[in-house]
């Protein structure tokens, strides 16, 4: 870990780089260079013969739903590769400078006053 600089949050720059270890270490990026070789895994659905049909709103959602959820565990999954691959590691400590805190600040305190004032 590089020196915490004058334009950091020395508490919220050791915080952040030790919450991106941990991710990198959950997700699998601190392995750079290694690559699996097993090609696409693809899993295959047995439906049995009694199926039903999509039925009304809720079950529509329902699908909808589902599929939205997986499109982005498949996204997820890829942008995962693509950083594995690259050596790309997950990189948190930018959160932790100043002028972005400070930035924050003023975001979350201009829309608090703005909810007080259009309430009065």
């Amino acid at each position: 870990m590089r020196p915490v600089s004058s334009d950091e949050i020395a508490w919220l720059a050791k915080l952040l780089v030790t919450l991106s270890c941990w991710l990198n270490e959950k997700l699998g990026l601190n392995h750079s260079g290694t690559t699996d070789n097993q090609g696409a895994a693809w899993s295959c659905v047995e439906v049995s013969g009694g199926t039903r049909s999509v039925n009304g709103p809720a079950d529509t959602m329902k699908v909808v739903f589902l599929s939205v959820v997986s499109w982005l565990m498949s996204v997820i999954r890829a942008t995962l590769k693509l950083m594995s691959y690259h050596g790309m590691k997950v990189n948190l400590r930018i959160l932790a400078s100043k002028k972005i805190m400070i930035s924050l600040l003023m975001l979350v305190t201009f829309s608090v006053l703005k909810k007080a004032v259009s309430q009065s």
